[in-house]
């Protein structure tokens, strides 16, 4: 068994989902500790990028990384200069 203090914003906006979704604060504690342990557990890195890239919106096709596309910036300065 387990207790846990929350701040009163934080036990607040609990209460307001529990009631809103019609389970205990229990049982919703236990589900957010659920889904937390198996993704600590399940943490493979190009899973947690691929997942912040999506977030962030830094996929899409369009290469955003300077360091990426490095090699592809210097040819384009240099052709620029040769162009001159």
């Amino acid at each position: 068994m387990m207790s846990i203090r929350l701040d009163p914003e934080t036990e607040s906006k609990l209460a307001e989902i529990c009631a809103r979704k019609g389970v205990s604060k229990s049982a919703c504690v236990r589900m957010a500790l659920e889904r937390f342990i198996a993704a600590e557990q399940s943490a493979d890195p190009h899973a947690v990028l691929m997942e912040v890239r999506a977030r962030y919106r830094l996929t899409g096709g369009e290469r955003t990384d300077k360091a990426e596309r490095h090699s592809e910036l210097l040819k384009e300065k240099l052709r620029a200069k040769h162009r001159r």
